[in-house]
């Protein structure tokens, strides 16, 4: 019987991975900065494909993290990370890092499994740097085209192979995040999921 991380890496790699480029876009429509010379953390790794296409850019340091590290094994077996600490053991509720020590913090689908949405919004704010954009997630991006959507779609109703995942309010996060300082607005569109952009 497959176990859940090898039930996601095989989504992954038959599927969603076709996504994770379009991620990347996103990411850089909502920026609006380069690159180049910041520091990124991507929270919840998982098999590191989006990880993968995050070291491609042209950051100064790309950190990830993941609860898992069976999960950071098949990472950095992916990104062929083995001899360096870019890839941490840690939990979003409790970062090892310093106050405003990234420009940006990226996630994609793990929000929903966190326990504490309040904890972890403010470790996330605490990390990141004055003028640093937190961008967290789920779905399929919000520049994929519509035909790699409706072929995931497909994949998952021929397969039976989509998972209940926790529902989550994107607007509620929103105003957590408000409370706690800077400002967010979700970003929305129809099959393609949603993106909290977090400005600090």
């Amino acid at each position: 019987m497959i176990n859940t991380n090898e039930h996601f890496e095989k989504i992954s790699s038959e599927i969603t991975y076709k996504i994770y480029p379009y991620l990347i876009q996103d990411l850089k429509e909502n920026y609006n900065h380069s690159f180049e010379n910041k520091s990124i953390l991507e929270i919840g790794v998982g098999p590191g494909h989006l990880f993968e296409q995050v070291i491609k850019c042209n950051f100064r340091t790309s950190i990830g993290i993941d609860i898992s590290n069976d999960m950071l094994d098949r990472a950095r077996k992916r990104c062929n990370l083995y001899n360096n600490d870019l890839l941490k053991n840690a939990s979003a509720e409790n970062l090892p890092f310093k106050n405003n020590e990234f420009d940006i913090v990226l996630s994609r689908g793990s929000v929903f499994f966190w326990d504490n949405l309040n904890i972890c919004f403010k470790e996330i704010f605490r990390v990141l740097k004055k003028d640093g954009l937190a961008f967290i997630g789920g779905g399929y991006g919000l520049s994929t085209p519509d035909n790699i959507i409706d072929d995931i779609f497909e994949y998952y109703k021929t397969r039976d192979s989509k998972k209940e995942k926790p529902k989550l309010d994107p607007w509620e996060c929103a105003n957590m995040m408000n409370k706690i300082g800077g400002y967010c607005e979700v970003l929305m569109k129809k099959k393609h999921g949603f993106w909290l952009k977090w400005n600090k």
